[in-house]
């Protein structure tokens, strides 16, 4: 799942030390990108891993294991009891080998189902899965999304020989497309109501966050800007120049009353609808950095380490989301409307 984070992240910071002190689970997947291990939380949760649908998981972040005896207590406690690991190494993540050679030597010894598969590349040669299963897990990577990163639980867990529950649901996320809380992905004009009286709002965002699987914000103002009187249309996108295009083209079709996104520069320039934009920050970026403008509407949500997943024994990092500024910025897209 690529890397989908926006300023520094802190990997190595107090609770990916707290999270090495994890007791053995039958899976583990570790990550160079805090977003790919958001992901699997979210797709293990899904498949119902906490009912058994899915074996037990570990999830531990790689720049954490960077540390020599680190990494071999690491490998001792939790890696040596795995039937299954997955490695997520990130594009810009070097100085890895030594991790990874470590884990390789371990999977031989002891036969576990290992796949190493660097962000952006081909699968590794230390992994010792056959070649068509790197590849299926690799697209599943790539593409992003909780129920992407279910489907490659399973398939781990199958090469592993241990049991995973069916995935319903697309596997694969396509790189632009609307939301919706109650249905997920899905086609812009699936999500249109027909008729409607009410004013219309376009809510633009990153695949980014859908990728990751980190949603919340966006739920929280459709919900907000619905509970106003509005119909809203999710609508997200990559980063490419066809795909920015595709968003300028379903925003001309859609002729929104208001447009709310979350991506500054997003490209709405030409659109006569008013346009605002919600702020999505991380913890370490301070708020004072942003440039106070006119089509500002707060900042809707600041990722953090939350509380510790007790099932996962792993503190993931997410946007927490904040009521009284997500009802702020759904009144102050009322009020460009009005």
């Amino acid at each position: 799942m690529h890397d989908i984070l926006r300023g520094s992240q802190g990997l190595d910071h107090p609770a990916a030390l707290d999270d090495l002190a994890q007791d053995p689970a039958p899976l583990i997947v570790l990550s160079g990108e805090e977003a790919t291990l958001v992901a699997f939380a979210a797709g293990w949760h899904r498949g119902g891993g906490c009912t058994g649908r899915l074996p037990g998981l570990r999830l531990t972040r790689l720049d954490a294991l960077r540390d020599q005896h680190r990494a071999e207590r690491y490998a001792a406690r939790t890696l040596a009891g795995a039937q299954g690991i997955l490695v997520r190494p990130a594009q810009d993540q070097a100085g890895l080998d030594p991790v990874l050679n470590r884990i390789a030597a371990l999977a031989r010894d002891t036969g576990i189902a290992l796949a190493i598969l660097p962000a952006g590349g081909a699968p590794d040669p230390r992994s010792s899965l056959p070649l068509s299963t790197l590849s299926r897990l690799a697209a599943l990577c790539d593409s992003g999304g909780a129920v992407a990163a279910q489907a490659a639980l399973a398939q781990l867990a199958l090469a592993a020989g241990l049991y995973a529950g069916p995935v319903a649901g697309p596997k694969l996320l396509p790189p632009v497309g609307t939301w919706t809380p109650e249905h997920g992905p899905g086609c812009p004009l699936a999500g249109l109501e027909p008729d409607t009286t009410r004013p219309r709002v376009a809510l633009c965002f990153d695949r980014a966050d859908l990728a990751g699987a980190d949603i919340a914000p966006i739920a929280a103002l459709t919900h907000a800007l619905r509970d106003r009187g509005c119909a809203v249309t999710a609508l997200f996108r990559a980063d490419t120049q066809a795909d920015s295009a595709w968003m300028a083209r379903q925003l001309t079709a859609l002729a929104p009353a208001a447009i709310l996104s979350t991506r500054p520069g997003a490209p709405v320039a030409d659109s006569p609808a008013p346009v605002l934009v919600a702020a999505l920050l991380e913890a370490d970026k301070p708020a004072a950095t942003l440039a106070p403008t006119p089509d500002f509407a707060g900042i809707a949500a600041i990722r953090s380490a939350g509380a510790r997943d007790p099932h996962l024994q792993f503190t993931p990092r997410r946007y927490d989301i904040c009521p009284d500024r997500i009802a702020a910025i759904a009144n102050r897209v009322i009020g460009r409307i009005g």
